[in-house]
Order: structure tokens, then sequence, then C-alpha cells
């Protein structure tokens, strides 16, 4: 079966096409890989965007108790309006460690940062309702309340700014990290990509040069052998090594 020449040439034909399906695989492989390192590292960039704007959210919510407390009303809706992009960075952050972007650690200060800011919302509120019993009735009394509300509302906003910076640097950790690994992998993707090119070349090369021997040789001493006959040496014969066409057109031409 494997002696007719057709058939080692289409066997060649498959080898050459396996190989090259199976390196541009391999390459695909690697892409998929770096790529995947590098939507990592997106999303922990993503991660540390929000947990940043938690920290810039709460100092704006800061700047706003205090305004109102003062007398600055219309402030009380700019805290609002902080407030609820607060919650959307939050929402952000718990998204991110649903699917898995954030480690444990991070889960766990997510969580405390939520705790901590249910407790600011409250003395928050707390703050304004003092705020405006002693805008209305002032008195010692009410001044006190209002201090006091004031006090454990500035407490509480530096806790949770403090705790959503350290967020940020547990996550900027993470990528600093990250950045190596992508480095690293796209290093190999050059390499591997120049080697398995190199690899090719070779591979085809070396198929080509089979070719080459299986076909070229043998009909080269065939057409020196008719050549040989034609000038007049009809003693002339070719050497049959091959059983496959060219063989038989050999053994023919002796015959």
């Amino acid at each position: 079966m494997f002696a007719q020449l057709r058939t080692r040439l289409f066997l060649s034909s498959v080898v050459t096409v396996s190989i090259v399906v199976g390196l541009l695989a391999f390459i695909l492989f690697i892409q998929l890989r770096f790529h995947q390192r590098v939507q990592t590292l997106n999303n922990l960039r993503n991660a540390m965007s929000n947990a940043r704007e938690l920290s810039l959210y709460t100092q704006y919510n800061a700047h706003d108790t205090n305004a109102y407390a003062l007398g600055h009303l219309e402030h009380l809706a700019e805290f609002e309006e902080h407030t609820a992009a607060f919650a959307t960075a939050l929402a952000g952050l718990e998204q991110d460690i649903q699917v898995g972007i954030l480690d444990e650690d991070e889960q766990a200060q997510v969580e405390k940062i939520r705790a901590t800011r249910l407790e600011y919302n409250r003395a928050a509120q707390a703050l304004f309702a003092a705020a405006d019993a002693n805008r209305g009735a002032p008195s010692a009394a009410n001044q006190a309340a209002a201090d006091t509300t004031w006090e454990q509302a500035d407490r509480l906003g530096d806790q949770v700014d403090q705790e959503s910076q350290e967020l940020t640097r547990r996550i900027a950790e993470d990528i600093e990290h990250v950045l190596p690994e992508i480095a690293v992998s796209n290093q190999r993707v050059v390499m591997t990509g120049v080697f398995l090119g190199s690899l090719l070349i070779a591979i085809l090369l070396l198929v080509q040069g089979m070719a080459a021997r299986t076909v070229g040789a043998p009909l080269r001493a065939l057409l020196a052998g008719v050549q040989a006959f034609a000038a007049g040496d009809l003693a002339t014969r070719i050497a049959v090594k091959r059983r496959d066409e060219i063989g038989e057109l050999s053994a023919a031409f002796n015959r």
C-alpha cells in the first residue's frame, strides 16, 4: 500500500497539515492564557478604581455632613447623591467577589466596609436630625446632641475612608503580582512563536527534502537512462530500487 507514490505524497501532505494545525493550536492556547492574565489585570484595575471611589465619596459625604451641620442645607441633596455613588462602587466590588476577582481577605475587607458604612449612614442621619433640632430650638442640650452626633459621624467617616484605602492597597498588591506574570507570559509568547515558526520551517524543508528524494532522484536516474539509450547505449539499464510508479516505469524501460 505504502509503496505507491501517490500514497506517500498523500501521507506526507497529511503529516504536514497535522503538524501545522497542531502548532497553530498550541500558539492559540498560549495566546489564550496570555489574554486571560491581561483580563485579570484589567479586572483588578477596575476593582481598585471602585475601591478608590469608596474613599473619594466617603470624603465627599464627610464634607456634606459638616456643611449641613454648619447650616448649608443644600448639601443634604449632595450627600444623597454621593451616597448613591458610594453604593454603586460597593456593588461593583461585590460583583467582583462573586466572579472571583477578589480573594477571601479582600472579600472580608469589603464586608467590613459595608458594615462600617451602615453605621456611618445612621450616624449621618442622626447628625442631620440633631442639627435640625438645634436650629429649630437652640439649646445647650440640642447643641450637645449635635456635637456628639457630629463627632460620631466624623469618626465613622474616617474609619470607612481608612478601610477603603486599605482595600485599595491590597488590590494594588495583587496587581503588582500580576504584572510580572504578564511580562513573563508575553516573553514566552514571543519566544514560543519564534521557536515554533523555526520548527515549522524546518519540518517543511524536511518534508520537501523527503519528497525530492522520493520523486526527484528516481526521475533523474530514469531520465539519465533514457538519454543514454537515445544516445545509442542500448545496453543501459536503470537500477530498480523502488516498487512505486517510478520503479515500475524503470522496470518497463529495462524490459
